[in-house]
């Protein structure tokens, strides 16, 4: 029985160690408690969400929706972990310029979006970003410009 609580306590410890908590894990010296060394925090073990642009990711080009041309419907696709809610899509002019919300909400387990260019769109070269409603410091924005032509 020593030798389990002497395990757990190390465990334990290790546990806090490896995640960073810092404050939030209590030592318990002598105590023989292990739980007192994991995080008193719950939150603390809830890991931080990511998000990934996958489409467009790389140089395409995109033909503005107008009279002239046949409708054109586009993917824009992400993969998440641990968004909770929706993400907001927006049209980047460069990586910190945005040029127009797509959509302010989609809900992420869709991790796809098909959008028509609106003809207010200017030709131009562009950026995805999609981010986190709930936690906006969740984002990602492609990695490389596609161009957007009439």
């Amino acid at each position: 029985m020593r030798k389990t609580t002497m395990l757990l306590i190390v465990l334990a410890f290790v546990l806090c160690a490896s995640f960073s908590f810092g404050d939030q894990c209590k030592t318990a010296a002598g105590s023989g408690k292990a739980s007192t060394l994991l995080p008193q925090n719950k939150s603390a073990l809830q890991k931080p969400g990511s998000i990934r642009v996958i489409n467009p990711n790389i140089f395409q080009i995109w033909l503005i929706s107008t009279q002239g041309n046949p409708p054109h419907i586009y993917y824009i696709e992400w993969i998440s972990s641990n968004v909770q809610g929706a993400v907001k899509i927006e049209l980047m002019k460069d990586p910190n310029t945005v040029s127009l919300v797509i959509t302010p909400a989609v809900p992420d387990v869709f991790h796809s979006f098909s959008w028509q260019i609106p003809p207010t769109v200017q030709p131009g070269n562009y950026y995805i970003r999609v981010s986190s409603v709930s936690t906006p410091s969740v984002n990602d924005v492609s990695d490389l410009f596609f161009k957007i032509i009439p």
